[in-house]
Formats: structure tokens, sequence, C-alpha cells
């Protein structure tokens, strides 16, 4: 993954908002986190999902099972034994794509 400062980054909420219920997915610092346009989409609009570990360490699941461990050293392939991390997997966490998925 290529990392970015947080200036000019999305601020997504990790757990999403809900208005129906205010205790579900507050906006709040506990609960943002910085993410370029493109990774914000591909959590927001595909099943790829991300927990926090810590400010600035995240932990991104693919839907094929495969884990990428991400923090300022780059991107590590955690996933279980069995797992290979492929290419294409990796390309599609980089992807220098120019269109993107709509907003909705």
């Amino acid at each position: 993954m290529v990392h970015q400062t947080g200036q000019g980054c999305d601020h997504d909420h990790v757990v999403p908002y809900d208005d129906t219920d205010p205790d579900r997915g507050p906006t709040c610092s506990c609960n943002i986190a910085p993410l370029c346009r493109s990774h914000h989409r591909l959590k927001t609009h595909t099943p790829w999902r991300y927990a926090v570990i810590e400010p600035g360490t995240y932990l991104w699941s693919t839907p094929h099972g495969y884990r990428l461990l991400v923090d300022e050293t780059g991107t590590r392939d955690v996933s279980p034994d069995g797992l290979p991390m492929t290419a294409n997997c990796l390309h599609l966490v980089d992807s220098d794509a120019t269109t993107d998925p709509p907003d909705q």
C-alpha cells in the first residue's frame, strides 16, 4: 500500500456511521482512520475490510482470506498458512488505476 500524509486523505469511519444507533460508528478520533481515496472506496464498495491495530497500523482482510499488515514500514503478508500471497492480490491494494468505483 502506498502511504500518504493525513492531509488530502479521506476520513473513514472504521465502524460505519449508523444514524439509527448513535452508539454505532461515532464520528470521533477513536473511530476515524485516514485512507487515500482508493483504499476508502475499496473498503466501502467491496468486501475488503480492515481493523485498526493502533494508530497508523492496520490489518486488512481480503475476501479470499488474505491478511495484510500495513504500517509505516510497508505492507506484510500475515495470511494464515496455506494462503500464499499473489501478485494479483497485492495489485488490488496498490492499484494505480485511474478509474474508481462510483461514489454512493
